[in-house]
């Protein structure tokens, strides 16, 4: 039973130690997005926020905030487009940008920065108001590893291995010898 006990205190350990070392992605965007752009480009005022302003490799996401300059209504029938280009070299990549029905004008988006460095995110606007396109430079860093949560996750896994083999052959002998006249 006390050996039970250990194995299921190892797995939960194990279990907290894996998830501090959770996706960037996802710990950027349960945290509070912050606004990246705000600037006026033809006929829209346009607010761009993001779950990090210094995003790590791998997905972000994005929300885009337009409003008619000149009446500060939000836009609600506009097309967006964001292409994202880590360089000149590189081919750029299209994001899926849908409106939020729960907050009007507001069009949310995710990325994937696959690679570390400066990344040039074009905003390209269409709608009845007329078309608008604005820039960002935006830098992706390099996820920070933690070679300890590795290490120590293996260790556990190898200890309850380790301690479950035992935990049988002292059961199996236990009944070897309650079974002997």
């Amino acid at each position: 039973m006390k050996l039970s006990l250990l194995a299921v205190w190892a797995l939960a350990l194990l279990a907290v130690a894996l998830a501090g070392n959770a996706t960037s992605a996802h710990a950027q965007a349960l945290g509070r997005a912050e606004e990246i752009l705000r600037q006026q480009v033809g006929a829209y005022s346009i607010a761009v926020a993001a779950s990090s302003a210094k995003p790590y490799v791998g997905e972000l996401y994005l929300w885009v905030s337009l409003a008619d300059a000149a009446t500060a209504q939000p836009v609600t029938d506009a097309q967006v487009s964001i292409l994202a280009q880590r360089s000149i070299d590189t081919p750029e990549g299209r994001a899926l940008v849908v409106h939020s029905p729960s907050a009007p004008g507001t069009y949310v988006a995710g990325i994937n920065l696959d690679q570390p460095g400066t990344w040039l995110l074009a905003f390209q606007i269409t709608s009845p108001l007329g078309e608008a396109t604005t820039t960002l430079d935006l830098e992706a860093r390099e996820m920070p590893r933690n070679p300890w949560v590795g290490t120590i996750g293996f260790a556990i896994v190898v200890l309850v291995l380790v301690l479950g083999g035992l935990y049988v052959a002292w059961s199996a002998g236990r009944r070897r010898r309650a079974l002997q006249p």
